[in-house]
């Protein structure tokens, strides 16, 4: 490695390191919460309406957070109308403090493939989440999503074989559109994609190749990832 690859992977950790869990985290006020007694009716329409992918689930009081429900892990209940009992799918929460730093969490995530903590306070009551999307977020934007109103570009062809693409783009979108296969489900959106292949903020002209495509990182202000070099290989 470079000694000027160290040096800016250094420098991106170090502002990394002056952002706390507590100042990206979603605040409990605004999280949904299941109930680990509701029944797989109530939860599916409470996912209907409210359109996440995770959500904490708590026995009694919310600060008792038992577990996370992944809503792909309920689909087993659909196809084979299995009886439903939430204990056997929930994950195991972690619990981070207030003051975590988000470039230790991001690391923590990709060890650990996770991609969602509770945050708590001095007194271990829970005072907020953190997912790696609002981490991804907080590199590379606002990550716009199908019902904001006004059209986006996210990419745009320069030659027969390069695009230039957004990282805000949704990989379920980029899958369509270039007919590939990227993964894993839990990421939403190319640039994080990109963070979980690096396990941190690459710096501009790091590349590596997936499927029939080499992903270059193209421009980077800051500690964001801006856009991205697309080219079809053989």
């Amino acid at each position: 490695m470079k000694n000027e690859d160290v040096c800016s992977k250094t420098n991106i950790l170090k502002e990394l390191s002056k952002i706390q869990a507590s100042q990206i985290m979603i605040p409990l006020s605004e999280v949904t919460l299941i109930n680990k007694n509701m029944d797989l009716e109530k939860i599916l329409s409470l996912v209907e309406k409210d359109g996440h992918s995770r959500y904490p689930v708590y026995d009694e009081k919310v600060d008792n957070i038992i577990g996370i429900l992944y809503v792909k892990d309920l689909l087993i209940y659909l196809r084979k109308r299995k009886k439903f009992n939430i204990h056997d799918i929930l994950r195991k929460p972690i619990f981070v403090p207030e003051n975590k730093i988000i470039s230790e969490l991001l690391k923590d995530f990709k060890e650990r493939r996770l991609h969602i903590a509770i945050v708590v306070n001095e007194y271990g009551s829970m005072v907020g989440i953190v997912c790696l999307e609002d981490i991804i977020e907080e590199l590379i934007g606002d990550v716009e999503d199908e019902y904001d109103k006004e059209e986006k570009v996210l990419y745009k062809k320069i030659s027969d074989d390069k695009y230039i693409v957004s990282p805000k783009m949704k990989i379920e979108e980029f899958n369509k559109i270039f007919k590939t296969k990227l993964g894993p489900e839990s990421l939403e959106t190319l640039g994080g994609y990109i963070l979980n292949f690096f396990g941190y903020v690459p710096k501009e002209g790091e590349s590596f190749k997936s499927g029939n495509y080499k992903f270059t990182v193209n421009t980077v202000l800051g500690s964001r990832i801006k856009e991205i070099l697309l080219e079809k290989i053989e």
